[in-house]
């Protein structure tokens, strides 16, 4: 397995574990102490970050498959998720938002290592290594 393959594996464990931080959140009772209760969470934000894991799901598929393209939207998705974790952290908590944050970052450094990587051949099946003839 290549490396560029092994990028969806961060990928993956990053959308499956920011959705299940959203769906634990989401299926929280709001009956709490006046004083204890956690944020109100940015429904139009919440909803942009299912969307985002979601689409971030369907790239890692594409990761797995080998496919370039996943790779630079697999990191813009990291970047987003990175980014609407930020400003969702005291509604999805400290522990869920830290997790999912430093998922994110270890799927950016990976989709962007992955990028840069080229695929090498080897010198002799390369179309311009001529035969030479004694």
């Amino acid at each position: 397995m290549n490396f560029r393959r092994m990028a969806g594996a961060p990928n993956l464990l990053e959308a499956a574990w920011t959705l299940y931080a959203v769906i634990i959140h989401e299926s929280t009772p709001t009956m709490c102490p006046l004083n204890e209760c956690p944020q109100i969470a940015n429904g139009w934000m919440i909803t942009a970050l299912i969307v985002v894991e979601v689409v971030l799901l369907l790239d890692s598929i594409v990761c797995f498959a080998g496919r370039w393209l996943g790779l630079p939207l697999g990191a813009a998705l990291s970047i987003l998720t990175i980014v609407f974790v930020a400003f969702q952290w005291g509604t999805l908590g400290a522990f869920n938002s830290g997790i999912a944050a430093l998922l994110s970052a270890f799927a950016l450094v990976l989709n962007v290592m992955a990028m840069m990587m080229r695929t090498r051949m080897p010198e002799e099946s390369h179309p311009l290594n001529l035969p030479v003839f004694g």
